[in-house]
C-alpha cells in the first residue's frame, strides 16, 4: 500500500511536523538501532497528515486522532523487514490502552501503523512500543512521549 517513497514522504513528513510544533513539545520521527536494523517510530497529530495518503491507506485525518508510525529498515539493504510490532499508549490520568497496530504492505515494503483518539484533556501521551525485528533478535522495548496542542 505505501511504495517506498510513501513511507520516507511520511518519515519525512512527521520531522517536518516536529521542526514546526518544537517549541510546542511535540517530539519527531526517532530511530533506534538494533543489531542490523534501524527502528524508525513516531507519533503525529493525524490532521498533519498528507491528504492523499491519508486517503489512499485509510488513515483519519483530524484534530482528534493521532497515528503512530513504525517502520524497521535492514541497514545494510535499506530495505524494510518484517517484524513484530505490539505497543500501547498511557494517558496522563494513568488509564492504558493498546495500540492496534497494523501491517501495510506494498511493493516488498513493510510498515505499522495505528491510529488513536486524542481526548480534549490529554496532552502529553506516554507509549511503549515492543519491537521485534526479524526471528532471532529478542523484542525491543522503546518508551517515547509526544505532547499534542489541546483541542
Amino acid at each position: 500500500m505505501f511504495s517506498k517513497s510513501s513511507l520516507w514522504a511520511l518519515i519525512a513528513l512527521a520531522t517536518l511536523a516536529f521542526i514546526a510544533s518544537a517549541t510546542h513539545g511535540a517530539g519527531g520521527a526517532a530511530v533506534r538501532e538494533v543489531g542490523n536494523f534501524a527502528v524508525h517510530y513516531n507519533a503525529i497529530a493525524a490532521s498533519e497528515l498528507d491528504a492523499d495518503l491519508a486517503t489512499r491507506h485509510e488513515l483519519p485525518r483530524s484534530s482528534d486522532r493521532c497515528v503512530v508510525t513504525v517502520a524497521v529498515v535492514n541497514r545494510e539493504t535499506g530495505m524494510t523487514v518484517d517484524a513484530a510490532v505490539m505497543g500501547s499508549v498511557t494517558r496522563p490520568d494513568g488509564r492504558m490502552h493498546r495500540l492496534e497496530m497494523r501491517e501495510v504492505r506494498d511493493d516488498g515494503d513493510v510498515y505499522y501503523i495505528s491510529a488513536l483518539p486524542l481526548e480534549s484533556a490529554a496532552t502529553r501521551l506516554e507509549f511503549q512500543l515492543e519491537v521485534r525485528p526479524g526471528s532471532s533478535l529478542a523484542p525491543q522495548t522503546i518508551r517515547f512521549s509526544r505532547a499534542f496542542p489541546r483541542r
